[in-house]
């Protein structure tokens, strides 16, 4: 009762505050994030993901120590940005691709700033330079491949398992990764 109190006698406030958050989800968030989500769902639903954990193998097993499938989390949080690693690696996960300690592990290695934002945005408009904000985004990427290494587990994952991906045609693969990339960008503006 207090706290609805506290919002109705504040109603204009927390109005302000509601607006101001949806604006900012409208005019930077889903923007930047929306198109990225959108190609990664694709990539996953349509399957043109299938073979891509042996081009990313070795940093996924050798280097992080865990399933090959854990590569496609980390280059798509790598150059899609926050949270499409998140959202690739509990994909993964559900899909029974990954293992729950791997899928663990590898969501703590690919949230990362997408690199247009971090060298645009943080290096061109705040900074005032596009070289600094390459830097930033290649300090970013050496410390993902520093932490993965460093905090990987002392042993090696179970063995790794095939993909389980189910491949849908071009265009119902595209309809779902717009669907679900809608719904990601809905959950991420009501946080």
């Amino acid at each position: 009762l207090f706290l609805i109190s506290f919002l109705l006698l504040n109603a204009a406030e927390t109005s302000s505050a509601v607006l101001h958050a949806l604006q900012l989800a409208a005019v930077t968030v889903i923007p930047a994030l929306f198109p990225f989500c959108v190609l990664s769902n694709f990539l996953l639903f349509s399957g043109l993901t299938d073979g891509w954990e042996h081009a990313v193998q070795l940093i996924s097993t050798k280097l992080f120590r865990l399933e090959r499938q854990a590569g496609l989390p980390w280059i798509l949080g790598v150059f899609c940005g926050f949270p499409i690693g998140a959202v690739v690696a509990s994909k993964l996960y559900a899909d029974g691709s990954l293992s729950k300690d791997s899928a663990e592990r590898i969501l703590a290695l690919s949230n990362h700033a997408s690199p247009s934002f971090v060298i645009a945005v943080a290096g061109g408009t705040v900074l005032q330079s596009y070289q600094a904000g390459f830097l930033l985004w290649i300090v970013q990427l050496l410390s993902s491949l520093l932490t993965g290494f460093f905090l990987c587990p002392s042993i090696p994952p179970s063995k790794s398992r095939s993909s389980v991906t189910n491949r849908i045609r071009p265009l119902p693969a595209f309809v779902e990764a717009v669907k679900t990339a809608s719904l990601t960008m809905c959950q991420l503006t009501g946080f």
